[in-house]
């Protein structure tokens, strides 16, 4: 269940108000198109992922803007691994907010109870 995820080096480092923290967490640059901002991409590797995926965003956040979300949704989508994108308008980097932290909190509840759920309890 990613929540502000990074999920494409390049468009994070270009979109990002913190661009450099790519490259310092990499050690490298997006210019070296055999680097590791390429290699790294969880985006690359969402044809490998089966577990179903609840991705969620701040339409607001300037450090992981909620594109990086929606990148790793479609590419879920594309691959046949069920994914929900839920994008809260008025939230940023996390979310904090009410009502939505209260939306946020329900959802999590039930997205596990629904793909993990406790076994043997009553």
């Amino acid at each position: 269940m990613p929540v502000a995820p990074i999920t494409n080096h390049v468009s994070e480092h270009l979109l990002s108000n913190i661009p450099h923290f790519v490259s310092l967490f990499l050690e490298d640059g997006y210019h070296n198109a055999a680097g590791k901002y390429f290699t790294r991409r969880p985006v690359m590797f969402a044809d490998k992922v089966t577990t179903p995926t609840l991705n969620v965003c701040g339409m607001l956040d300037r450090c992981t803007p909620p594109t990086e979300a929606a990148q790793f949704h479609n590419a879920l989508i594309e691959n046949g691994t069920r994914s929900v994108l839920v994008t809260y308008p008025e939230e940023g980097h996390g979310v904090r907010k009410f009502p939505a932290a209260v939306d946020y909190a329900a959802r999590v509840v039930a997205w596990f109870e629904e793909h993990m759920p406790a076994k043997g309890c009553a």
